[in-house]
């Protein structure tokens, strides 16, 4: 399947949230990253029919969303940012409740709800009540309603969002697992949860898709541009003027190094180029201050 995004543009009076989208996907995961205010919660929101685009429009297989209508809702599954889940159902009622919502008949909800607790390992759980859930089995209840009715298209905003590294990566893994014949859209801050399992990584700046890339690609595009210098402890507050900085950490002799990015090798002594993460690259695209003296 694939899902065609055509100019998709939005603005709330004078403010332009969303300008000309432009994306062609098909099967897999794609990360998309963005600073608050990109555009990014108004994309998903117009491609899960919660707000109308100004202009622009969706197809799925070259058929636009409007036309198809229903069919198109049908294939669509949505995980939330915020965890809207009433503390006192049960995970097994909360799945009945959306199942309902989908328009699923008894004994369709029934066959669901088994087969999406059962893709999050959540099954011995169905009849606990929510509010007894630790974060990492909400978002994983919160998939589960997702994937209620075997959606080919996931819209998944921040599926991660306050959860322990162990549960993080639990997620992440999961996703991964059920992204195998879907496309699967994933919001977020947290930039290692894409940088191992997104095919491509859209990025949105000032409501404008600025790049569409594997990561690997914009990993290749950072060579030469992500060092480490060594830093006296009172220069420290210095080299943050002056130079955009990941990182600052302290090795084993109690020396202090700065990850620095830039396009040019800083002028330091010990300075020495290393090899770039994904989070390099969000930092080295939206970051909007230009360090006194150094160079982006």
């Amino acid at each position: 399947m694939e899902l065609r995004i055509e100019n998709l543009t939005k603005a709330y009076g004078r403010k332009v949230a969303l300008r000309n989208f432009t994306a062609t996907l098909s099967s897999g995961i794609y990360g998309l990253l963005g600073p608050n205010g990109a555009g990014k919660s108004t994309m998903m929101k117009i491609l899960t029919e919660n707000l109308s685009a100004d202009k622009g429009q969706i197809l799925v297989d070259g058929i636009p969303s409007d036309k198809l209508g229903a069919d198109y809702r049908a294939l669509l599954g949505y995980m939330p940012q915020q965890q809207g889940l009433y503390p006192h159902f049960t995970a097994r009622r909360f799945l009945y409740y959306i199942a309902g919502l989908k328009g699923m008949t008894k004994s369709r909800a029934t066959e669901e709800v088994e087969r999406a607790a059962a893709m999050v390992n959540m099954t011995e759980y169905l009849d606990k009540r929510l509010g007894t859930y630790s974060g990492g089995m909400k978002q994983r209840i919160l998939i589960a309603q997702a994937v209620l009715g075997s959606p080919k298209i996931l819209i998944l905003d921040e599926p991660t969002a306050g959860l322990d590294p162990k549960e993080r990566i639990r997620i992440r893994n999961l996703i991964s697992q059920i992204s195998m014949d879907r496309i699967v859209i994933l919001a977020t801050h947290v930039v290692s949860d894409v940088e191992y399992i997104a095919k491509e990584i859209l990025m949105l700046k000032d409501g404008c898709l600025i790049s569409q890339l594997r990561p690997s690609a914009l990993l290749q595009q950072m060579k030469g541009k992500v060092f480490e210098i060594c830093v006296p402890e009172d220069r420290v507050e210095e080299v943050q003027s002056r130079y955009l900085v990941g990182n600052i950490r302290k090795d084993e002799t109690d020396r202090i190094w700065a990850r620095v990015i830039g396009n040019q090798k800083p002028n330091e002594a010990q300075a020495q180029e290393v090899m770039p993460t994904l989070e390099d690259v969000y930092l080295y695209t939206f970051e909007e201050r230009m360090p006194e003296g150094g160079s982006l």
